[in-house]
């Protein structure tokens, strides 16, 4: 379940798929599993 795109990490973790708008897709492993997950589909 995809909660949040974007959000900072948390005392309750990190929900996001990166932490801000605009961070470099190398610093972002979530969102490039779930870009990898729908390119395969």
């Amino acid at each position: 379940t995809l909660y949040n795109n974007t959000g900072p990490v948390s005392q309750w973790g990190a929900w996001g798929l990166r932490e801000y708008a605009g961070q470099p897709i190398a610093e972002t492993p979530k969102l490039r599993a779930v870009r990898d997950h729908v390119d395969e589909r």
